[in-house]
């Protein structure tokens, strides 16, 4: 998911899950403080971005000075944008049943009956899934989770209260949120969450050594259970965060002064066998249901963006309603932001919109991602989100991240002519269809999202700059030929020794083996088998054995072929 950044030796490197330097050989990584400054690359012919990272990064940002007074009044009302790129006032048909109005009603319902009136609001909700992809989020959205609330954010606090439909729950519930992480330094303390069944108290425990909270129900809830949640806790300033601290410390739930990030700011349901198991210093968070969200957000000042649909309500807060979405991530610029879009090539195409303090670079970078999107969207089907944001933020050591309808791409990495930014959008934006369409237990099977991310990204350029260049990228950023400590890639996440580990065989073992797969069988076969797998699983989970059953439809050999990579290490 989280490409990050080395040291520039030459040309721009680019490396995934830990802080590191590759030599222009392709040698061994060495410690790198992070401190290089990229430069933009414009010779297509000089592929060279990495993935090998050093363990035990520091997890720290670029410097950032704090802000002045706003100089802007509140312009939370920013979105949707039409196809001119101007904002849609918001039409009648936004208005909520009454059981999506507030938590305190959503609270008393069942879980049947939040989902059908999910259901409703979205047959009626303008603008908010593409009509190509309306029956698949129909289908999930009468199954899946349902999160109804409201939620406030200052520069040092956030609250919410939220009624949250979970289906088919067992006698525990377990929630995932950034904001109770040992990584998030002295804030973890301010966490205070409550959960209420029907009114009564049930019990909470917050865990941070695995970034989550558990619900206690007392009994299993066959036909699910609704919670009722209150949630206050301090946001972290980005200085404050825990070096090395995983998901936490690349700064993707902090106040970082020109920018706050709110990256699993919202507790989300894990939906995946034994809830996705621990949560080392390395890998990220996902193995979310795709569910809906009806948040609305209050801010004091400034520009909201997240990664549902956004418009202002007439009470001055940001209503986010997102459908199929498996989290609600969010950035918050306080001294405010202008929004500039580059419109789709047709009704299905999204809208990208690129968010930034400084206008100077915005279009290149999101006429990059859009162009790469339409692309993505041509050879593997339309998203159902017809808006897709991609915002700035200092949150090295990371170069960019992704969540579902957004991606945060870090200051240094907003580089339009840099080929290392193309990579990291490349990659960021292959992540809308896996994990975030395609859903996976990120922890417990990243051998599924993180190698077909990388897959996409490599195919982006075969296409874009030929055999040649795709071939130099592969033995550049994917080939594991000659890194230490290989392993077989289909392992949970805390199974590997260390990141290093953990880098190489998901990053490089198992993305050549897609590589290698569409060499000796085909990049149309492939292309075919990775269809089918979005066909099988969009909008659901799929694990590893999943996945390799849904290729084996189109090609046997394919998929033995991966099964064996997968499972095997590297001789």
């Amino acid at each position: 998911m989280r490409w990050e950044r080395a040291r520039v030796v030459l040309v721009v490197v680019v490396v995934v899950l830990g802080l590191g330097a590759c030599d222009t050989d392709g040698g061994t990584p060495s410690e790198s403080t992070g401190s290089g400054q990229p430069s933009p690359t414009t010779a297509r012919a000089t592929p060279v971005p990495s993935t090998t990272p050093t363990p035990g990064s520091t997890a720290t940002s670029s410097p950032t000075s704090s802000p002045g007074p706003a100089t802007v009044s509140p312009d939370v009302a920013t979105g949707p944008l039409d196809r001119d790129g101007q904002a849609s006032p918001m039409p009648t048909s936004w208005a909520l049943p009454d059981l999506l109005a507030t938590p305190d009603v959503a609270a008393t319902a069942s879980v049947a009956e939040l989902q059908q009136a999910a259901v409703d609001l979205l047959a009626t909700a303008d603008g908010v899934v593409v009509e190509s992809q309306r029956a698949l989020v129909e289908a999930a959205t009468s199954a899946g989770p349902v999160t109804v609330g409201s939620a406030s954010v200052d520069r040092d606090r956030v609250t919410a209260s939220l009624a949250v439909a979970v289906p088919a729950a067992d006698d525990q519930v377990v929630l995932r949120i950034l904001a109770a992480s040992e990584s998030i330094g002295p804030s973890v303390d301010s966490l205070a969450i409550t959960a209420t069944v029907t009114g009564s108290d049930v019990t909470t425990t917050v865990e941070p050594e695995l970034d989550r909270v558990v619900v206690d129900l007392g009994a299993a809830a066959p036909d699910g259970v609704v919670l009722h949640l209150d949630v206050a806790y301090d946001l972290p300033a980005a200085e404050d965060l825990a070096a090395g601290g995983g998901p936490a410390g690349y700064g993707l739930l902090a106040d970082h002064g020109d920018v706050v990030t709110l990256g699993h700011w919202l507790p989300a349901v894990v939906a995946v066998p034994d809830n996705d198991g621990a949560v080392p210093q390395w890998g990220d968070l996902g193995a979310f249901a795709a569910g809906t969200w009806v948040v609305d957000v209050t801010v004091p000042e400034g520009t909201l963006r997240t990664g549902a649909v956004d418009r202002a309500t007439p009470e001055g807060t940001v209503r986010a309603l997102g459908f199929g979405l498996r989290d609600l991530a969010a950035t918050w610029f306080p001294d405010g932001a202008t929004p500039t879009t580059v419109a789709g090539d047709g009704a299905a195409a999204p809208v990208v919109v690129a968010t930034s303090d400084d206008g100077s670079d915005d279009r290149p970078v999101a006429q990059v991602s859009h162009d790469q999107l339409v692309a993505y969207a041509e050879r593997w089907g339309d998203l159902p989100w017809p808006e897709l944001d991609l915002v700035r933020a200092p949150i090295l050591p990371a170069a960019g991240m992704e969540f579902p309808g957004l991606v945060i791409e870090d200051t240094e990495y907003w580089q339009p002519t840099d080929v290392g930014t193309e990579f990291t959008l490349a990659h960021e934006w292959a992540h809308q269809y896996f994990h975030a369409l395609v859903g996976n237990g990120s922890l417990s099977d990243p051998v599924v999202d993180e190698p077909l991310a990388q897959y996409l990204t490599w195919r982006w350029f075969l296409a874009q700059d030929g055999q040649a260049f795709a071939d130099g990228l592969a033995a550049r950023s994917l080939s594991d030929e000659g890194q230490p400590d290989r392993v077989a890639p289909a392992q949970a996440a805390a199974d590997f020794p260390d990141g290093s580990t953990y880098s190489v065989a998901i990053y490089r073992t198992a993305a050549t083996a897609w590589v290698d797969a569409a060499e000796a069988h085909g990049v149309d076969v492939v292309d075919d088998a990775i269809r089918q797998v979005i066909a099988d699983h969009a909008l659901g989970v799929a694990d590893v054995e999943s996945l390799l059953a849904s290729v084996e439809q189109v090609s046997p050999a394919v998929a033995e072929d991966l099964r064996e990579a997968f499972s095997t290490a590297p001789g």
